[in-house]
């Protein structure tokens, strides 16, 4: 059965080739060029893993945590809040398109209520990117806002209020409400 997948490697069809015969395979591989050590690992059986755990864990440095434990990242909420948008626009909008656009945070309050306020603005350089960016009637900019505010709550487990501003060099071109 190895020998099959191995001869037929763009075949479609998908074939489980025991541990045993795996390691059988590859009992007289040594590792490849610009590598230290190679790890056949299974993700079925989890076989292979504690071999590889081990091996991390015997090269990791000793010492002192850089941070403390209770820290999620080093970056501040309101860069945190631009990656969240970034990513809900390089999920919706075509190739290299959200990296041409400039987002900046141009409101942050967290009211009496607890309720955090965000405005952000994403300028356009180009009409053809604000027009693609806020879709027909305005459906694909209140899309990525409502999908963005619903991942900066989980993000803060707070209530979030998100009004996303798409500008272009004319001015205001779209703002839906959330």
């Amino acid at each position: 059965m190895t020998n099959t997948v191995l001869n037929n490697p763009n075949s479609n069809c998908i074939i489980q080739i025991p541990w045993s015969d795996t390691k059988k395979l590859f009992k007289d591989e040594t590792g490849w060029e610009h590598f230290e050590a190679v790890f056949y690992t299974s993700a079925l059986t989890g076989e292979g893993v504690d071999d590889l755990k081990e091996y991390l864990i015997d090269r990791a440095p000793n010492g002192d945590w850089r941070y403390h434990s209770s820290v999620m990242t080093t970056k501040s909420p309101q860069q945190l809040c631009i990656d969240c948008l970034r990513g809900k626009l390089l999920d919706h909008l075509p190739h290299n398109v959200p990296y041409q656009l400039d987002i900046k945070v141009s409101f942050w309050q967290v009211d009496e209520h607890d309720l955090l306020k965000i405005v952000l603005d994403v300028q356009c350089q180009k009409d053809r990117h604000a027009r693609l960016l806020i879709g027909t009637g305005g459906e694909r900019i209140h899309l990525i806002s409502a999908e963005t505010n619903q991942e900066l709550r989980n993000l803060f487990q707070r209530e979030v209020y998100l009004k996303v501003a798409v500008k272009y060099s004319n001015g205001l071109t779209a703002a839906p409400q959330q």
